[in-house]
């Protein structure tokens, strides 16, 4: 049996903002790509990080031309304030050319309360908190041809709307579970590009206007030996 195909995009800061043409770094993608391959998919699920040479260059237009070429089964989306809009755009885009594509979305802007995310079309299934435990548990029911509807963290696109979010997912797992998808060749190191070392997820403050309190409140850190390791 072929492969099912996953391509993860993250898109850029638009310039002229500082860092646009060279900070845009995909590691939530690449973690999303590290975490199918732990979970044991990587026989099953070939995954692309789409690369940022890419996304950072082409026109929404060739962007998704070439994204949609081969018909992805699955393409995911990293949303941020930032790009949301123009993700959105692309997904309808590649959904028009390949219609068969199953088109997820996560990140910081896909929350229960998030009403103008809601109301977009160009996704089937929305994605709340981290990603890694929850990709795992739609890939495995996709491929049983099982529906995902209800899973934590889970909104699917029905032909009566969206369904309401699943329970939430705690996410409580080591960071030392996953290894750097800069060391397992998901994420490229560019002497042009910035390089992003998570040492640590969560946060003990409780701002108002940020996510992570949203989320999870405690704080997550990786062993200082593995930072050092990754940055020697």
């Amino acid at each position: 049996m072929a492969r099912k195909t996953l391509k993860l995009v993250q898109l850029p800061v638009p310039p002229p903002a500082a860092f646009a043409a060279t900070g845009n770094v995909p590691l939530a993608a690449g973690c999303l790509g590290v975490a199918a391959n732990v979970h044991g998919f990587s026989n099953r699920v070939a995954v692309e990080v789409v690369a940022p040479s890419l996304t950072d260059s082409l026109g929404d237009t060739e962007l998704a031309d070439r994204i949609a070429a081969d018909e992805p089964d699955i393409l995911g989306l990293s949303l941020y304030l930032w790009n949301v809009e123009r993700s959105l755009h692309l997904a309808r885009e590649v959904k028009r050319r390949s219609p068969h594509t199953m088109v997820m979305v996560g990140g910081p802007e896909v929350s229960a309360d998030n009403t103008w995310l809601l109301g977009q079309s160009g996704y089937d299934v929305a994605v709340a908190g981290e990603g890694e435990e929850t990709l795992a548990e739609l890939l495995e029911y996709t491929l049983e041809g099982r529906d995902v509807a209800g899973l934590a963290g889970v909104s699917v696109r029905t032909p009566a709307g969206l369904t309401p979010f699943g329970p939430k997912r705690s996410a409580k797992f080591a960071l030392a579970q996953y290894p750097s998808p800069y060391l397992e060749g998901l994420v490229p190191v560019e002497p042009q590009r910035s390089v992003y070392v998570e040492g640590a997820r969560g946060c003990r403050s409780k701002c108002t206007f940020c996510f992570y309190p949203k989320a999870e409140s405690g704080l997550r850190l990786l062993d200082a030996s593995r930072v050092e390791a990754l940055v020697s």
